[in-house]
């Protein structure tokens, strides 16, 4: 289950949510805790991401329109970038960015945005993905956009 220590304090680490083994993503800069159960802990992937507030409440995102499951990976700002995918579908897992504070859902799709490996968001939505399947075995690319489609350059 996540726990959170509040900077400066010397109590013991709060518990946040139902028991559980979770990853989590990130922290926001207002304190709102990303996560996922993804199954590497024993526990069940159930598909949705996990928001825990500083106030004690908890929300679940689902998949965007088209997708069955997601994760996140970072956390930025009000960004979340994760993965998206369908049931039974490990190949086909683009690149998604969510805005947390407007609910905008981002999918980066395209033939070299699969299976990458490095991803990375910034404060203020910037994508940038890496990895070998994006170029010729050996080469990186990166692939950066606020919006789709992203173009590719090499690094």
């Amino acid at each position: 289950m996540p726990l959170l220590w509040t900077p400066g304090a010397e109590s013991a680490p709060r518990t946040l949510g139902e028991p559980g083994e979770w990853t989590v993503s990130g922290v926001t800069a207002d304190g709102v805790v990303v996560g996922y159960q993804d199954g590497r802990f024993g526990g069940t992937p159930d598909g949705r991401l996990r928001l825990w507030y500083p106030d004690g409440h908890q929300e679940v995102v689902t998949a965007p329109e088209g997708w069955e499951t997601l994760a996140s990976r970072r956390v930025s700002g009000d960004w979340v970038l994760g993965r998206v995918a369908k049931a039974g579908d490990d190949e086909n897992t683009p690149p998604a960015r969510w805005n947390l504070r407007t609910g905008q859902v981002t999918v980066y799709t395209g033939p070299t945005l699969q299976r990458t490996g490095l991803l990375s968001v910034s404060a203020t939505g910037r994508v940038a993905v890496g990895g070998r399947s994006l170029g010729s075995p050996g080469r990186r690319r990166v692939g950066e956009g606020t919006s789709p489609p992203p173009t590719a350059r090499r690094c």
